[in-house]
């Protein structure tokens, strides 16, 4: 039978899917830990005093013009060019978290694993 598993009678294509299955766990796990400290940083963040002025070219101003006021979804151009800030900050922010979930799967994949000895639910709670 040999070692690991497979002496207690596990076929080695159970073994990889089990393992997939822990692996997207724990994908799943560092995700919602990460929208958790995003959507708490944020909430922070909204209390904001300070200015930035800006110099633009005429048709970047033409288009904020265009993209502000009414019959749009901003009333000012200052609300519109805050949320296209916000959404690339949470763009790199989302690129940031996948390179680190690709990191992880490649320490996993190559062996360069600890073996977690705390307790999910009160690391979750710490987030919360």
């Amino acid at each position: 039978m040999g070692i690991g598993p497979w002496r207690y009678g596990f076929a080695e294509n159970q073994v990889r899917m089990a393992v997939r299955f822990q692996l997207d766990c724990m994908a799943i796990i560092a995700i919602y830990c990460h929208l958790c400290y995003v959507l708490r940083k944020t909430s922070k963040e909204h209390s904001m005093a300070n200015t930035l002025n800006l110099s633009l070219t005429d048709e970047l101003r033409a288009f904020v013009d265009a993209n502000s006021g009414n019959g749009t979804l901003y009333a000012t151009p200052s609300e519109y060019v805050r949320d296209l800030l916000r959404q690339q900050k949470v763009r790199q922010e989302a690129q940031a978290a996948r390179e680190a979930i690709l990191d992880g799967y490649q320490d996993a994949i190559a062996g360069r694993t600890h073996e977690f000895k705390g307790d999910l639910d009160s690391l979750l709670k710490k987030v919360r």
